[in-house]
Formats: C-alpha cells, sequence, structure tokens
C-alpha cells in the first residue's frame, strides 16, 4: 500500500454534493483534504467527512464564494502541509496525474511549480478540441514560492517568486461542466464579480480602451475557432459544442460593453447584476 503523498489538496465546496465524490475519491491519497465550504445545504458536508476530509468555514458569513483570492489565499494559510495541489469541487484526477504528483511532491524541488492539463467532460463526452485547448494551469506548488495575485476576487491566478521553473504533470484533470443553462448563471456571476470593484475615478482613456479591443478580440476569435473546430473535428465526438463556445463570446461581449460603460459612467458605473 502506498504511502500518503505529503501535500495538502485543497477544495473549495458550495452545494457541490453532485460531482463531490468523484473529485474527493482520488485525493484519498493525500496525507490531508482540506475542505472550505461556504455553508452547504445539501450532502456537500457528509460526502467530504466520509472521505476524512477536515472542513473549514470558507469566510464569516456562509454563501457563495464571494472574492475566490481570499478564500485561496485562506486555504494556504490553513494547509497543513508546504506542498499544495488546487482542486476545484468538479474536477477528478486520474491515476496518472495522482502518481506524477506522488514523485513531485516526493522529489521536493522548491525552485518548481506544477501544471496539469484540464480537459471538460460535457454532456458526458470528453472534450479534446475546443478554442482552449490544451488548457494548462499550474495547480501543485509550494507555498514558499506561491501567492496569489490580489485584487482579482474572480479568475484568481497563482503569481511564482522569481526564478521558479514550471513543469507539466503527467495525466489529467477531468472537469464535469454543468447545463449550458447554468454555465451561463455562472457567467453571470464571474462577470458580475468581476466588475464588483468600485471604480475611484473614470478608467484611463487608453487603458479602458485596451480592455475593450483585447475582449472584442477574443470574443471575434473564439467564434471563428468554434466554426473551424467544429467543421474539422465535428465528427470525432470530442468536439466542444458549438453551444458552449458561443458560452464565451457572449462572456468576452459582455466585458467588451463593461468596460465601455465603465468608461462612459465613471465612479456612476454600477455592476451587473448576477
Amino acid at each position: 500500500m502506498d504511502t500518503k503523498i505529503t501535500a495538502t489538496a485543497t477544495v473549495l465546496t458550495y452545494n457541490s454534493a453532485r460531482t463531490l465524490a468523484d473529485c474527493l475519491a482520488p485525493l484519498a491519497a493525500f496525507d490531508e483534504i482540506l475542505v472550505l465550504d461556504g455553508g452547504s445545504s445539501d450532502e456537500t458536508l457528509a460526502i467530504a467527512r466520509r472521505f476524512g476530509a477536515r472542513i473549514e468555514p470558507q469566510a464569516e458569513r456562509p454563501g457563495p464564494v464571494a472574492d475566490f483570492t481570499a478564500v485561496r489565499e485562506r486555504s494556504f494559510k490553513l494547509a497543513s502541509h508546504d506542498w499544495i495541489f488546487v482542486v476545484d469541487s468538479d474536477e477528478t484526477a486520474d491515476s496518472e496525474l495522482i502518481s506524477a504528483i506522488r514523485s513531485a511532491v516526493s522529489g521536493d524541488d522548491r525552485t518548481r511549480a506544477y501544471r496539469v492539463e484540464r480537459v471538460p467532460v460535457v454532456n458526458g463526452k470528453t472534450i479534446r478540441y475546443a478554442y482552449f485547448s490544451p488548457d494548462r494551469i499550474i495547480r501543485l506548488v509550494n507555498r514558499g514560492t506561491a501567492r496569489w495575485e490580489p485584487g482579482k476576487r474572480v479568475h484568481e491566478h497563482l503569481a511564482l517568486a522569481p526564478g521558479t521553473l514550471i513543469s507539466d504533470l503527467a495525466g489529467m484533470l477531468k472537469t464535469v461542466w454543468p447545463s449550458l443553462v447554468e454555465c451561463r448563471r455562472k457567467d453571470r456571476r464571474y462577470l458580475a464579480l468581476a466588475m464588483s470593484k468600485p471604480l475611484a475615478r473614470r478608467p484611463p482613456f487608453a487603458a479602458a480602451v485596451r480592455a475593450i479591443f483585447k475582449n472584442a478580440a477574443r470574443s471575434v476569435g473564439i467564434l471563428f475557432c468554434a466554426f473551424y473546430l467544429t467543421g474539422r473535428y465535428g465528427r470525432t465526438g470530442a468536439v466542444l459544442p458549438f453551444a458552449y463556445h458561443l458560452r464565451f463570446v457572449r462572456y468576452h461581449a459582455a466585458v467588451v460593453r463593461e468596460r465601455f460603460r465603465q468608461l462612459v459612467y465613471g465612479q456612476r458605473y454600477t455592476p451587473p447584476a448576477a
């Protein structure tokens, strides 16, 4: 029987019972599973206890995450180990990834951070072709050489100490996507969080225009990529459905709208409803 991986796996939850058991099962290989919960009212906590997770509150007030960076920072402070594997409650690490993490942690090279490949599962199908593929993201770090970039309430980002090398781990994290309706609801909430910081003054014109054109170009680029991938690989059954690609087109178009509104209204700007 393998010894436990001397690292902490951190998971944020809020009414995550639908996917949590699949998420936690492979994490049993870790010495510690740290679940930060937002006050779930479904079976989330019972499932977490069944897998021996240590459960802590995300914040003083229960509810969906209002500041992802703050909760991630809290998870780093509460972790019992310096090596931390960051995983979402709708993600499942395959056995190859768990083995790769075990090797990386046992090597204890603190000059390195590790990326993993996320692969979406949509309507029961594993997606290999999407505008963002391959989607590699830093998820295994030593907290002595990584910190969460401040000021981002959503789309949180790990900043690494100068000189830190990045390596890719074998295996994958499969991410179960909910229905398109739920995805759009999530996007509206994320947009509201991203735009929720009060403006002290009107954004500088040049910076605002850059943000507008950047997101407009991204929206158009995703649309063309969706057409190409659907035509090129549509018969494989492994392409992200066109409607899900349009989800991201709409999101970046909404960012364009909000950046324009910020430029026009300045301090009188009000963020969109979630």
